[in-house]
């Protein structure tokens, strides 16, 4: 008997304050990474998002890369039959649980995971946590590293962060001689794209062969485009970087306090001070086999 199973994800603006944390951009992303995970012939998942975040999960990329059956708006739960769903999991902001159900007619089984860890290492395991909520094996597997044989050798440099979290990518200096070195072993390198346009953005990542990124939101664009990557961490990490060989991540290790997910280091240190340039652009030349 087929099965089907429902997502709710990103509650509505309107519910969101200062004071709580939400799923972000990226974590659309890894929804989607986890449904196309566990879709199978008997198996269908839905998502329910927001209207903004449903807006740039219908990007055609996005779509074509996509396994999941339909994006669905909170404002359609009470235009459809929810007893059809096996299994109905929330997802956002624990703490908005007994109001959005309320709220939104939601029926007495749906799930929500125990909120006995802040919401920040609620979602590091969120691929996990679906999948056993799911009752469904998750095996996840170190990425292959694929020696990457395109001619046009492209690289795209993820070097933006929004300003709050300016400590998650290294200084523009960094980038800027990173830029210079690929350049000179004749490279095709561009910087990022798109900053304000978020169809634009994916068709820059698409359109790259390796993404050098300290963003989760394009690890996980390059993840669903099966893309070359060099991520660099700071203050955050989420589950996905399990499952890359360390030879494509730099974690500041050094770092007592790693991850400690805030935008100004507690202890005042510096994330990337162990980063070296030279070992980026080496771990690079290994994927294109030069």
């Amino acid at each position: 008997m087929k099965k089907s199973f429902l997502i709710l994800g990103h509650v509505p603006n309107i519910y969101k304050n200062n004071n709580s944390d939400f799923l972000g951009l990226g974590d659309g992303i890894r929804l989607i990474l986890i449904a196309n995970s566990i879709t199978k012939n008997d198996i269908s998942v839905d998502l329910c998002v927001n209207i903004q975040i449903r807006e740039f999960l219908s990007n055609e990329l996005l779509i074509k890369y996509s396994k999941v059956r339909n994006i669905l708006v909170w404002e359609d739960l009470g235009k459809i039959d929810l007893s059809e769903y096996n299994k109905i999991i929330y997802v956002d902001e624990p703490s908005l649980f007994e109001k959005i159900k309320t709220d939104f007619g939601l029926p007495i089984s749906v799930f929500k995971f125990e909120n006995n860890l802040n919401f920040k290492e609620l979602t590091f395991d969120l691929s996990s946590s679906l999948a056993n909520a799911f009752e469904l094996e998750f095996h996840p597997q170190k990425i292959h590293i694929n020696t990457l044989k395109s001619t046009y050798r492209r690289i795209g440099l993820n070097y933006k962060v929004p300003a709050k979290w300016a400590n998650k990518s290294p200084s523009l200096d960094f980038w800027k001689d990173l830029y210079e070195i690929l350049c000179h072993k004749g490279y095709n390198v561009s910087w990022q794209k798109g900053e304000n346009n978020f169809d634009e953005y994916i068709n820059w990542v698409y359109n790259q062969d390796l993404i050098i990124t300290p963003n989760s939101l394009c690890l996980h664009l390059a993840m669903l485009f099966n893309i070359g990557i060099f991520l660099i961490l700071g203050p955050t990490s989420c589950e996905e970087v399990q499952w890359l060989p360390n030879s494509i991540v730099y974690q500041p290790i050094h770092c007592g306090n790693f991850p400690c997910y805030k935008p100004v280091c507690p202890i005042g240190k510096d994330c990337f001070e162990h980063l070296d340039i030279r070992e980026v652009a080496s771990s690079v030349e290994r994927r294109f086999n030069v």
